[in-house]
């Protein structure tokens, strides 16, 4: 059985993390996966991770101690003997690139999750040195698409072939949309005549929760019932927390932290909000795209993420963002519709799990 050790930053309720349990958990059978986390926190997906017969392996950030994180990276590849390493914090995933390159672990892959962000002169320059190293170190390069593959790793490299682009595809049949499931999400919540607008990133920067909450403050007296529904926790919840208090929006606004049912709580919204300052290619919009729900989408999000026509970009601007608010408020899909739509377009995990374990299996030449 093929062995392989995916290091990520934590295994909490996120895009990445969900997409890499849906992936693991339909290979199984055929390999045996171990993670590297970053996070102290127990995350939402650990224990289903552990569930699986899988590992998973705690190790100090380098910010906190770079020796502890890399003798420790060292230990738990030297001993799991690991046919594949597969980092996803592409150019970042120099350290344990370079540990497993030493300990000659024949398939080594940096995979990028994220597109351009604005970024310093100083900070541009490192990253391009870094980048060159990790590349080095990587025997294969991967990334979540076009524009990931080549803000990360060089449009010379993508264009001449040597990046491989693994889809953020989902369980279509779980995320389409119900109106069943709708009703009962709502009672749930105690939201069933309330307009609610939803939210599902972590409680970081780069989110941009901040800006959310102001269009919120300013949509609020414009739309009868309306709330706020976040779902996801982070660094900046109690700052988040916090403005929500100042602004007098607690009765409005609701924090529902990590879920394991975002499934069904898009079914229960009634528009999404993505305001980041800087992305890959976010899972959750593939998710709400097949669950026919309208977005809201930063224009520093990447475009290839237009799946369906529920998606609108558009500059960080408040006045921007409160006018196409009020523009989709009696916005009436057919919902239903847009599952098989995304499923057209090669987002459906159940073939598209198949197509990375062949890629697995022919990167070991079985």
């Amino acid at each position: 059985m093929i062995h392989i050790l995916h290091i990520a930053p934590e295994l909490d309720g996120g895009g990445i993390e969900r997409l890499l349990y849906d992936y693991c958990v339909r290979m199984k059978n055929e390999i045996k996966f171990d993670f590297i986390i970053y996070s102290e926190e127990e995350g939402i997906l650990e224990q289903p991770i552990k569930n699986l017969g899988f590992n998973v392996f705690k190790v100090q950030q380098i910010r906190q101690s770079l020796i502890k994180n890399i003798t420790s990276t060292y230990k738990i590849i030297k001993n799991g003997r690991y046919d594949i390493i597969h980092a996803h914090s592409g150019y970042k995933a120099i350290v344990p690139l370079l540990i497993a390159y030493l300990l000659v672990v024949k398939v080594r892959i940096a995979h990028s999750h994220q597109a351009q962000t604005s970024e310093k002169l100083t900070t541009n320059i490192i990253r391009k040195i870094v980048t060159l190293a990790t590349k080095f170190f990587a025997t294969n390069l991967f990334a979540c698409g076009k524009d990931a593959a080549i803000w990360t790793w060089g449009s010379k490299t993508y264009e001449s072939g040597n990046v491989c682009i693994i889809r953020n595809a989902i369980d279509i049949n779980k995320f389409k949309y119900s109106d069943d499931i709708r009703k009962r999400v709502r009672k749930e919540l105690n939201l069933e005549n309330k307009y609610i607008i939803g939210s599902v990133a972590r409680l970081s920067h780069e989110k941009n929760h901040k800006f959310l909450i102001k269009i919120f403050s300013n949509i609020i007296n414009k739309i009868n019932n309306v709330v706020l529904v976040i779902v996801g926790r982070g660094e900046l919840e109690s700052e988040i927390k916090n403005q929500v208090q100042r602004l007098g929006l607690s009765d409005s606004v609701f924090f529902l932290g990590v879920r394991n049912d975002v499934h069904n709580l898009l079914s229960a919204m009634d528009i999404f909000l993505l305001p980041s300052l800087n992305e890959g290619f976010p899972v959750i919009l593939v998710e709400t795209q097949a669950n026919g729900l309208n977005a809201i989408v930063s224009a520093k999000v990447t475009e290839e993420i237009k799946i369906t026509d529920l998606i609108k970009f558009i500059t960080l601007d408040e006045a921007l963002w409160e006018n196409e608010i009020l523009k989709d408020i009696n916005a009436c899909n057919n919902r239903e519709k847009y599952a098989a739509l995304v499923e057209n377009e090669g987002y459906d995990i159940s073939s598209e799990y198949i197509r990375l374990k062949d890629k697995y299996f022919s990167l070991l030449n079985y």
